[in-house]
Order: C-alpha cells, then sequence, then structure tokens
C-alpha cells in the first residue's frame, strides 16, 4: 500500500472550495468519487455525504372522504381509505391530528392517553374509531382536526360520519300511449344508497294511479302495493293505462330502508293519444333566438322543436322556405346548403345561426315547415299547417339582435304566411 502525502498549495487552496450541493430531495445519504494526483501518483476516494434533514414540508389533507356506520352496528373504523395525511418529510408517526371540535353524538376511540390527538399511523394501524353512543333520529354526526408535524400545521378540517344511510331518489316520469303499457326503467326510477344492496330499498306506494295501475309481470295480482328497487333493476315493474283518455297519472311513494331511512316521492306518467301513421309532426316550441355578435349562435330545442310519436328526431325534416337575409344558417359549422335539417341536429347542437354584419337591421328570420315523409303539413297551437296553391305556408323563426349597451329589441314576432 502507498501513502501519497499531499502538501501542495493548490490542493490546500482548493479545500474549503469544494463541497456538496443537495438538490432539494428526502435523500439523506450522497456519495461522489475523487481522483487525486500530485502529478505522478494518482489515488481515488470515495467521500460518503450524510445529509441532515430539515423539515420544511407541511402536511396535508390528501382523503377526507368521511364514514359510515354500517347498519345494525354501534361504531366504525377510521381508515386510511377515508381519512390520510401526509407528509413527505415526517414519517406517519410524527404527523398528529388535534381534535378541535368533538362528535355530540358518539365518541372517538384509540385517542393517545385519552386525549384529543391521533396520529396517522393510528389510522393506519386501525386504531381510530368512531362509536355512536346511542339511537338517535339525527342522520350525521362530525368531528373537526388540524393535523400538524411539530411547525407546519394544516387548515381545520371536519370529518363526517353518515349514522343513517340515506336515500337518494330519481323520478323522471314515464310516457305512455293511451290504452298502452310502459315499462318503468331505472334511468327513470331509481332510489340509491352506498352501504345498502338495492334488494333492501323498498318502494311502499301511498297513493296509486287513477287512469291505471302498476304491475310485476311476474306476479298474477294487477294491483301493487310495494316493489323493491331491484324490481326495477330487473324491469319487472310496468305501467298499464286503463283510461280512454290522454292527459297525465302519478303514483306516489316512500322507498325505506330496514334501519328506518326513507325518501318520499312521485311518479309522472304522461298519456299521449294513440298514434295514428296519418298523424304529422308537431311543433311545440319555436321562441326567439337572441343575437349579441357575429359569433355563431347555437340554436337549441329551447328554440325550436318538433316531435313525431313514430319517427325519432333524425326523421322529423325540417325544410327552409325562405332563408335569413341578414345571416346564414350553419350546419356542423358549414352554411346550410341542402335547404334541410332536422330534430336531432338541432338536439345535437349541430344548427346555429351566424350574423354577417353589424348593420342597422334589428331582427332576421327564415320561415319554414315540418314533415315526417308520411304525411304533410305539421300540428302547431292544435291547427294543422298546410301549403296552400298560391302562397307557401310555413313557420318562421325570428331573430332578435342585442345591442352590448341597450339591452335586449321587443321585435321579435312568430309569423306565419298564407
Amino acid at each position: 500500500m502507498i501513502e501519497v502525502l499531499i502538501t501542495s498549495t493548490n490542493v490546500e487552496g482548493v479545500y474549503g472550495r469544494v463541497g456538496d450541493h443537495h438538490d432539494g430531495s428526502e435523500n439523506f445519504d450522497d456519495w461522489f468519487a475523487l481522483n487525486v494526483s500530485d502529478g505522478l501518483h494518482t489515488i481515488s476516494l470515495e467521500v460518503s455525504v450524510s445529509i441532515s434533514p430539515i423539515n420544511d414540508e407541511p402536511p396535508f389533507v390528501v382523503r377526507n372522504l368521511g364514514a359510515v356506520l354500517p347498519d345494525g352496528e354501534d361504531s366504525v373504523a377510521i381508515l386510511s381509505d377515508n381519512l390520510l395525511i401526509e407528509d413527505k418529510d415526517s414519517p406517519a408517526d410524527e404527523v398528529e391530528c388535534f381534535i378541535t371540535q368533538f362528535p355530540v353524538l358518539g365518541t372517538i376511540l384509540g385517542l393517545r392517553n385519552d386525549s384529543g390527538v391521533f396520529t396517522q399511523l393510528d389510522i393506519e394501524e386501525n386504531y381510530v374509531r368512531y362509536s355512536a353512543e346511542n339511537d338517535t333520529t339525527n342522520d350525521n354526526d362530525e368531528f373537526s382536526f388540524i393535523c400538524s408535524d411539530g411547525i407546519h400545521n394544516t387548515s381545520e378540517a371536519v370529518f363526517q360520519i353518515k349514522l343513517r344511510p340515506q336515500l337518494s331518489i330519481v323520478s323522471k316520469g314515464a310516457v305512455v300511449q293511451v290504452g298502452k303499457k310502459v315499462l318503468i326503467e331505472p334511468s327513470v326510477l331509481s332510489a340509491s344508497d352506498a352501504p345498502d344492496p338495492p334488494t333492501s330499498i323498498v318502494f311502499s306506494v301511498t297513493q296509486s294511479p287513477h287512469s291505471g295501475y302498476l304491475e310485476l309481470n311476474f306476479a298474477p295480482n294487477p294491483v301493487v302495493t310495494n316493489f323493491t328497487m331491484a324490481d326495477v333493476l330487473l324491469r319487472r315493474l310496468s305501467y298499464k293505462h286503463t283510461g280512454e283518455e290522454s292527459g297525465s297519472d302519478r303514483f306516489d311513494f316512500v322507498a325505506s330502508l330496514p334501519s328506518g331511512s326513507h325518501a318520499e316521492g312521485s311518479f309522472l306518467i304522461t298519456v299521449q293519444p294513440a298514434a295514428r301513421p296519418d298523424m304529422p309532426p308537431t311543433l311545440h316550441v319555436l321562441l326567439p333566438l337572441r343575437v349579441v355578435s357575429e359569433t355563431p349562435k347555437v340554436l337549441t330545442s329551447k328554440h325550436l322543436y318538433a316531435r313525431d310519436v313514430l319517427s325519432p328526431p333524425k326523421n322529423v325534416t325540417f325544410e327552409v322556405l325562405k332563408k335569413p337575409e341578414h345571416g346564414v344558417l350553419l350546419l356542423n359549422s358549414v352554411q346550410l346548403g341542402s335547404e334541410t335539417f332536422t330534430q336531432d341536429d338541432i338536439n345535437q347542437g349541430r344548427l346555429a345561426y351566424q350574423r354577417l354584419t353589424s348593420g342597422t337591421h334589428p331582427s332576421d328570420y327564415f320561415l319554414f315547415r315540418i314533415s315526417n315523409s308520411r304525411v304533410p303539413g305539421f300540428l302547431f297551437r292544435g291547427l294543422r299547417r298546410m301549403k296552400p296553391m298560391k302562397s307557401v305556408n310555413g313557420a318562421s323563426l325570428t331573430f332578435s339582435y342585442q345591442s352590448q349597451t341597450a339591452g335586449y329589441l321587443d321585435s321579435c314576432s312568430e309569423v306565419f304566411g298564407g
């Protein structure tokens, strides 16, 4: 082994100026290699670097989803799936959470020394639980907390505990023709609660339909006074109309869980006249479109809507009889060239109107008529609109221009020829 003594003033000058600059990461061990030479002999050195940690990263509440007390249970564990606090430069047992407001309907178990403190490690090891003290009709409880790594604190957060499962009701109604039956789909009637299976949700009918009845396709008795969410999901529930007139019907219900949680609702049924092949489409909506600038304005079903009971929207066709004079109709951002568009184009937002110039014209309009390829004309306000021999009879949609400063112009009107 050869030892080389280095006493060069050049080397001495290097000492005190060479160092290791840390990149700021949370790695606390590093090393680098040196080759030392006196011009004749060279030795290699590996230098180990030990980095002293600095607590410069604050803790963060990454996940705060609350907990649900299971039906029939009196306590629930607070897990890291529900509550997670992370600190990049502090271990889980050094991130302490201090309860600033305790729950009022229960207690927190597993706190350190019976104080209001727990750590993230306590949560990860399933030490922390919420325990309900007694039966209550309240739906929720909660506690507030702040977490700290000894230097940095989080803002105050609230952890919620759902004590009684709460039902969420969706009731969109259905449409049926006179004397027909309609299947009540899950998309139009549902009740949901995350902890409970659908079979545990029971619908009790509190007011039966007056122009028909509910039926389950596997039950011979047509009088249905209750059904489950599973019946709806399996598409067993239907409404049968038994009246002779169109209009509306309904049934009221209470959806409930075994725990006692419940929600009330109503299901509306629109009864339409029986469809006939000789029925023309109906124009239901015809409203002016307000135009502010030369930017294309989408024409929606809130402005123009026609429906045919036997045809899908793509087969309900609008024929343009007179084009706008001070603007253009756009279909898929291109000027309308075929003189026709469909209700589906309107529903999908493909039809728009664009003003060409910023002139003094206060309004614009185009004339149209509607067809379903089966019968001529269309219905509007109870009247059948037809094409006379000497003049074109149609409907018009009016566009009014709104000044940026003057407000809306009251020059919109619905025009019919003939």
